[in-house]
């Protein structure tokens, strides 16, 4: 997944205010596109078998 710059922008924005240290955008790019990746294997859809065999 390519993100924006619009994207990229706002994950500085975001970083800035919660962790106080400003990333150049290679930075924030790399550290966003990582971030994406983490999500993408974290949240992968549920089928409704998988949840039954689950649930027991």
């Amino acid at each position: 997944m390519k993100l924006s710059k619009e994207a990229i922008s706002e994950y500085q924005k975001i970083y800035q205010k919660e962790f106080g240290e400003q990333l150049s955008f290679d930075e924030a790019l790399e550290k966003a596109s990582d971030f994406m990746r983490l999500m993408r294997v974290l949240y992968q859809p549920v089928t409704e078998k998988k949840y039954l065999e689950h649930k027991k």
